[in-house]
């Protein structure tokens, strides 16, 4: 009768480990999965960073290229505007500021 006692509580026991050890795998495959999850976010996070700075380095080359086409256009206007000895000076004044910027 002790026996049987004696094994239906080592039976009891071992279950419970058993049990024990199910939970213990179930939690540890819950917190990989976390980390996995956590770790996709931060990519996302990231790529989300790169992609809005991209858009606003996009957006500052436009505004860049945008000033210098207005820049030009306003050199048009004023070169039209010239009578043709200040054009020649002008040319003259651009062609030198152009060799100091070769010679830098």
């Amino acid at each position: 009768n002790y026996e049987k006692i004696i094994k239906t509580i080592d039976n009891s026991i071992l279950q419970t480990k058993h049990d024990g050890d199910k939970k213990l795998d179930e939690l540890e495959a819950k917190i990989i999965q976390e980390r996995i999850n956590h770790r996709e976010l931060q990519k996302q996070i990231e790529q989300s960073k790169k992609d809005v700075e991209g858009m606003g380095k996009g957006h500052i080359e436009k505004v860049e290229r945008l000033k210098l086409v207005l820049e030009q256009a306003d050199m048009k206007l004023t070169f039209k505007k010239m009578d043709s000895e200040k054009k020649h000076e002008e040319i003259e004044r651009l062609n030198k500021e152009i060799e100091q910027l070769k010679e830098k």
